[in-house]
């Protein structure tokens, strides 16, 4: 259906901004809001279907893995 389609892609809009986020960057909160996902637990179920893992753990990784905080 087309409303997967277009939450797929954004999806995968969000892999790309979350690995390449720095240390004053983007959040998953600011992320996923910006790109229409106001129920941030939904969204974290879906990118975990779509992409394995956490969005959180991919935000860690883009930042080197320091460990910061999510907002």
């Amino acid at each position: 259906p087309p409303a997967t389609f277009f939450r797929d892609k954004a999806l995968t809009r969000a892999h790309r901004l979350l690995s390449s986020a720095d240390a004053s960057g983007d959040s998953v909160t600011s992320v996923a809001l910006r790109l229409g996902f106001p129920h941030l637990g939904r969204f974290s179920h879906y990118y975990r279907n779509v992409h394995g893992e956490d969005p959180s753990t991919t935000l860690r990784a883009g930042r080197g893995g320091d460990g910061l905080t999510l907002g």
